[in-house]
């Protein structure tokens, strides 16, 4: 299931690029998004300086752009998985359905700062600078505690 897994993150993340490549591909031949390249149709009169002025076009107004694009889409989907990881983990150590909701609610804060900050690090409500791993021990040390504390009561 691991393996199948990395296939399928792989395949996304060749997906991403292949379709992030024709998209510019495709936008580098339009006149409409890089004008400069109009001269290089008459080919008998397009100069060397016309070529050059076409290839930084290209580069500044398509392959720069889509390269950003690409990448924020590969770090989305990167980020994606991190969290859907995240909150497996977590709720895995629910051993009661009373756990489980005090986890899924406990999960609800940091899940929606992880994907607004598209990052494993999140500015946590007390100002601090948090990664999904510092956040997963202090839920895990907390849900210890409240178990702790509910067999005390028994």
């Amino acid at each position: 299931s691991n393996n199948s897994s990395n296939n399928n993150n792989n395949n996304n993340v060749l997906e991403t690029i292949y379709k992030s490549a024709l998209r510019a591909g495709k936008a580098v031949r339009n006149e409409e998004i890089v004008p400069e390249i109009a001269p290089l149709a008459q080919v008998s009169s397009a100069t060397d300086q016309d070529e050059e002025r076409a290839r930084n076009a290209a580069f500044e107004k398509v392959i720069l752009p889509e390269i950003e694009r690409c990448l924020e889409e590969l770090l989305s989907n990167q980020n994606s998985r991190q969290i859907q990881h995240f909150r497996e983990t977590v709720l895995r150590w629910a051993e009661t359905t009373e756990e489980t909701t005090w986890l899924k609610k406990e999960l609800h804060g940091p899940t929606l700062k992880l994907r607004r900050q598209q990052t494993e690090k999140f500015l946590d409500d007390d100002g601090e600078v948090r990664t999904i791993d510092i956040h997963m021990e202090e839920l895990k040390r907390r849900l210890l505690e409240n178990r702790s504390a509910a067999s005390r009561e028994e």
